[in-house]
């Protein structure tokens, strides 16, 4: 069974048998490797290559996430992808960074992922995110509890980017994110 981690280079998936990564392979890494920017596609694999495709604490870090879900799609038969959910990145003090009280979620990261009606939401992070409390009334464990969004999928599923510069706007995608995770 060919399996690929995608941005595999820390914390492997332990079935993986490939793993492209822009980071150097370690010396001490038995998996077929490929050294690459994910966002440059295409990847050096033919179409469904890949019986299983895993993607874990990637899609939140890189530049262009929708175009690399495009390409696990094109070269996977189904796949994994965990992303820290919206709880996590909208909750104040939740980084190892210092003053992180100061801020939501983790510094690094470059979007909010969320699933609507279906699709995973990549919505752009800006100062928004930092300016109310969105957890309040929520203990850190039910944080914790709801703190990655998991996508199981096969053959393909629907992705969406969404760069919202109105500052109502973002705060609606928000409160809309919060008042249905309470329906859950």
């Amino acid at each position: 069974m060919a399996i690929l981690d995608v941005g595999g280079f820390q914390r492997t998936f332990p079935e993986a048998t490939h793993i492209i990564d822009i980071m150097p392979k370690d010396v001490d890494c038995t998996r077929e490797y490929v050294q690459q920017d994910i966002c440059e596609t295409p990847w050096p694999y033919k179409d469904k290559e890949f019986d299983f495709v895993y993607c874990s604490n990637v899609l939140e870090d890189i530049k262009d996430p929708v175009r690399v879900c495009k390409e696990m799609m094109r070269v996977g038969k189904k796949g994994r992808i965990i992303v820290p959910s919206i709880y996590l990145e909208c909750t104040k003090g939740i980084d190892t960074w210092p003053r992180s009280e100061l801020y939501t979620g983790y510094v690094h990261h470059r979007w909010l992922c969320l699933q609507k009606n279906g699709k995973l939401l990549f919505v752009q992070k800006t100062p928004i995110t930092h300016v109310f409390d969105w957890t309040k009334g929520l203990t850190r464990e039910e944080i914790l509890k709801k703190g990655f969004l998991i996508i199981e999928w096969e053959d393909s599923f629907e992705v969406e980017e969404n760069i919202k510069a109105e500052f109502q706007q973002l705060v609606n995608i928000l409160k809309e994110a919060f008042k249905d995770g309470e329906k859950r």
